[in-house]
């Protein structure tokens, strides 16, 4: 934070503030539970202003993570309007900000090579056969009475 940019605007008021915790929490599904989480949405908000939740979301698309995102945008000088001719929506209400689509799409079985196995089953597919063999280490005679594995290989 030492490198962090000075405060361009006021502080926001309790109203506005609840406001941007909304639309951060939209964006982010990350939910803020800390006053100090609160405080550091209140100090980007006085670096980059209405600007802040538009940076918000396209930090956000663009990382996929809210790890760090806060801390972040508070270190980054802010941008002119004319600066930000990216195409996103500027309206900075929580409702009109939607969540930015899946950014990992089929990443853990790609549509054209499903697994194998059905990903939906409880079968664990890692297990192997069973060594009937390894029951052996001992004889029915050398134990006195039948092992219950050795009852169970024999059923």
């Amino acid at each position: 934070m030492v490198g962090a940019p000075p405060f361009r605007h006021p502080s926001p008021d309790e109203s506005l503030l609840r406001e941007l915790v909304a639309g951060y929490e939209h964006i982010t599904g990350d939910a803020v539970r800390r006053p100090a989480k609160r405080n550091l949405i209140a100090a980007c908000y006085r670096v980059h202003g209405d600007a802040f939740l538009p940076l918000v979301a396209r930090r956000f698309a663009s990382s996929g993570t809210a790890t760090n995102l806060l801390g972040d945008i508070r270190c980054r000088p802010p941008t002119e309007p004319a600066e930000e001719a990216d195409g996103l929506r500027r309206d900075t209400t929580p409702a009109a900000l939607s969540r930015p689509p899946d950014l990992t799409p089929g990443l853990t079985y790609p549509a054209d090579a499903p697994p194998r196995f059905d990903p939906t089953s409880k079968r664990r597919y890692d297990r192997r056969p069973s060594n009937p063999d390894a029951a052996s280490f001992f004889s029915d005679d050398e134990l006195g009475v039948p092992s219950p594995t050795a009852r169970a290989l024999s059923r």
